[in-house]
């Protein structure tokens, strides 16, 4: 992922999160959103279906929720934002929501 990319990737997911946040914002406390870069392992390509399961280097596993609309996602593009609390893992400017498996 180029820099430039990656800035315009990290806008997108702060200018989402703060825009989401707003609500529980004025019912509590403020409370900071922890996401991390992540690399998809497998499957080599993924379409971002609801019920698509994938894997991460970190071994970890997540599945697309319904509510996603479909998201081909290249080969190039295995690299993303993962936001576990919020359930949202973000490629480019596409955001799917995802839920991890045991």
């Amino acid at each position: 992922m180029t820099p430039l990319c990656f800035l315009k990737t990290l806008f997108f997911v702060f200018s989402t999160l703060i825009c989401c946040s707003v609500v529980n914002a004025q019912s509590s406390k403020e409370k900071s959103i922890t996401c991390y870069q992540v690399s998809i392992k497998e499957p080599l390509m993924l379409y971002g279906n609801p019920g698509d399961i994938f894997s991460l280097y970190d071994g970890s596993r997540w599945k697309v929720l319904a509510g996603t609309q479909y998201e081909y996602v290249p080969l190039p593009y295995k690299d993303g934002l993962l936001c576990p609390e919020v359930e949202k893992f973000i490629i480019g400017s596409k955001v799917m929501r995802v839920s991890k498996l045991n």
